[in-house]
């Protein structure tokens, strides 16, 4: 049985949702590392606004760690976007409809720009976020699938157990 993936195509906006929540679901130490943050940010803009020692030090330059605090909370999150983005704006294969055909032999990618087949052991895991699904096959790149690009009479539920049947870890 094969499952058919039609014209699958990530805008940059769901394109950085997605990498994003990869990064979160790899490592729980980003997300942390970024509320950890963005909690230290918001306290000391919330000094910097409630006490007049804490504005007049800033403002004198007599506080440069709490303006680094409050700086330090919105460089994160804007950082991550920033990456996304230009990994998204500086590969032509991520702006194209790709068609992706998923078998017992492996994954077929058709596109304007590629036309590449792979099998099943270069896949090492499955991450579910729907409406979307990313196939890894190393630790940084991977195959994006969009369910709502799914032909019929395929499912989500297909797509899945074919994926854990030849051994890929779903997350």
């Amino acid at each position: 049985m094969s499952i058919v993936f039609k014209d699958v195509f990530l805008s940059q906006k769901e394109y950085t949702q997605v990498c994003l929540r990869l990064l979160s679901k790899k490592s729980r130490w980003n997300t942390i590392r970024v509320v950890f943050f963005l909690l230290l940010s918001i306290l000391s803009w919330g000094a910097f606004i409630f006490f007049k020692q804490t504005r007049d030090e800033v403002l004198h330059g007599d506080a440069w760690g709490t303006v680094f605090l409050m700086l330090i909370g919105p460089i994160f999150p804007y950082s991550y976007w920033k990456i996304y983005s230009r990994s998204y704006n500086s590969t032509a294969f991520l702006r194209e409809p790709a068609s992706y055909t998923i078998s017992e032999a492996g994954i077929q990618v058709d596109s304007p720009l590629v036309h590449s087949q792979a099998s099943w052991q270069t896949v090492t895991q499955l991450y579910l976020f729907p409406p979307y699904a990313v196939l890894m096959n190393s630790n940084t790149t991977g195959y994006f699938f969009d369910f709502r690009c799914l032909v019929s009479p395929a499912t989500e539920a297909d797509f899945v157990a074919l994926a854990t049947q030849h051994g890929i870890a779903v997350k």
